[in-house]
């Protein structure tokens, strides 16, 4: 016959404790910290990506529709 199922989980009596209120907080500000620094890095990278292309992307496209065409019109 199967033993029966304790109604309530039992609490292991392992060495894992849970971590203290204030262990917890300061590691989930560190989390936190972490995330932000790395979306303002994200945030700068696109805006200066966004810029340099408003900024040389026409002349980019100049130059090479301009060597296009004398590509094309040499050979």
């Amino acid at each position: 016959m199967a033993k029966p199922r304790p109604a309530h989980p039992v609490a292991s009596s392992s060495s894992h404790a849970l971590p203290d209120p204030e262990t917890l907080r300061r590691s989930a500000l560190q989390a936190s910290w972490r995330r932000d620094r790395w979306v303002r890095a994200r945030r700068l990278a696109w805006r200066w990506l966004l810029w340099a292309c408003w900024r040389y992307g026409p002349a980019a496209l100049l130059l090479l529709a301009a060597l296009g065409a004398l590509g094309r019109w040499l050979l």
